[in-house]
């Protein structure tokens, strides 16, 4: 990785192979919506859990819910 060296391997591969899966999305006529697709985020929210550098942790409103159940 001699254009930067300051990205590891591991994140350069990830990156390649998100860019082959978009890329095939597309030229089989699938689209992306800009305002939809989030790239390195530190922590995003899904199906009930935040996942972020910790780990997947259970998302704080759907534990309240349950705390709250009668």
């Amino acid at each position: 990785m001699l254009e930067n060296p300051e990205v590891r391997r591991f994140i350069y591969e990830h990156l390649v192979d998100v860019n082959r899966i978009i890329h095939r999305i597309r030229m089989s006529g699938g689209t992306f919506s800009a305002i939809k697709a989030f790239f390195a985020c530190p922590e995003v929210s899904a199906v009930g859990h935040r996942c972020n550098y910790e780990g997947r942790l259970a998302d704080d409103s759907r534990v309240q819910k349950i705390r709250d159940w009668p």
